[in-house]
């Protein structure tokens, strides 16, 4: 993809990221690890913050401080080129990043809702995709997510068995099931693990289980 600015217009995505990194690294170490991912609200700030500082850098930069020169052809005046970011001025792109930010947190509130319906009643085959660590012991923190897939429901809970493989990152277990991983009974220990549905519920709170699919 060829992406096309003008001037100082490659300033909006930079913002743009410098502002998710940081703010996902604040939310998280205050609240906890997977917190910003999980919640809505902490999006809705990021997205208040880029809006504001990429509105007011752009009223300076093509309002307050944009030169005007005159056509040494016509001698008429003109504005000089605006600083724009896929030939949109940088001030409107505010406007994107509050919609962009709304969507997100939209879907945020869905996947949040949808992953407590399953978690209350579950069923065969359901996957969890999990952070190991505030489960297991001994977990290699540089390779702390997985997956438990749901083989028998009971009355006080479920059976599962754990994924044999570990990632390193959430997008890296979502980038093998895409290529076909996690769908086979190979693809998962023999080992039975048992968890209570107040377990089920605690690990759903505190962002260990942060996904539930279901087939």
């Amino acid at each position: 993809m060829i992406i096309f600015w003008r001037r100082l217009g490659w300033l909006v995505p930079l913002i743009g990221i410098a502002a998710m990194v940081v703010t996902q690294l604040v939310i998280d170490g205050v609240m906890g690890k997977g917190y910003y991912t999980a919640n809505g609200w902490p999006k809705l700030v990021c997205g208040g913050l880029i809006a504001l500082a990429i509105a007011a850098i752009g009223y300076y930069l093509n309002v307050m401080k944009r030169g005007v020169f005159v056509d040494p052809e016509t001698g008429v005046e003109k504005k000089e080129v605006s600083h724009t970011f896929f030939f949109i001025p940088f001030q409107y792109w505010s406007v994107i990043f509050l919609v962009l930010f709304y969507l997100m947190t939209s879907s945020s509130a869905e996947t949040k809702k949808r992953n407590a319906e399953y978690i209350a009643a579950p069923a065969v085959n359901d996957l969890y995709l999990i952070d190991q660590e505030p489960i297991f012991d001994d977990v290699n923190p540089e390779y702390s997510y997985g997956a438990l897939k749901v083989i028998a429901v009971s009355e006080s809970g479920v059976t599962t068995v754990a994924s044999e493989y570990s990632f390193g990152g959430k997008s890296d277990i979502r980038k093998d099931r895409r290529d076909g991983g996690l769908s086979k009974n190979s693809d998962f220990s023999e080992q039975e693990i048992q968890f209570s549905f107040d377990e089920l519920n605690e690990y759903l709170e505190n962002q260990a289980i942060y996904e539930v699919i279901r087939p």
